[in-house]
């Protein structure tokens, strides 16, 4: 089964579109660098591209963070800036 009869059997659609400042998304993908380990200051890279802000306040879980790069997760996530 191709993928548009795939869609018109169970009435899917696929739609393109941009993020927008303040919504939330999902985001899947890994933690590929670590800009600022800092507890409170956490600044990550997420697939080579998204730099992301973790709400992290001590160390111990920093360092789960830093043991768990290169591992697939969801990233739920809010736009605070598209630069």
């Amino acid at each position: 089964m191709n993928n548009e009869s795939f869609l018109s059997k169970y009435g899917l659609s696929i739609e393109h579109g941009g993020v927008k400042v303040g919504e939330t998304y999902p985001i899947y993908g890994m933690i590929t660098n670590i800009i600022n380990d800092q507890p409170g200051e956490v600044l990550v890279e997420i697939n080579f591209t998204i730099k992301a802000y973790l709400n992290l306040t001590t160390t111990e879980k920093v360092e789960l963070i830093k043991r768990r790069s290169f591992d697939p997760a969801i990233f739920v996530s809010t736009v605070i800036d598209l630069d």
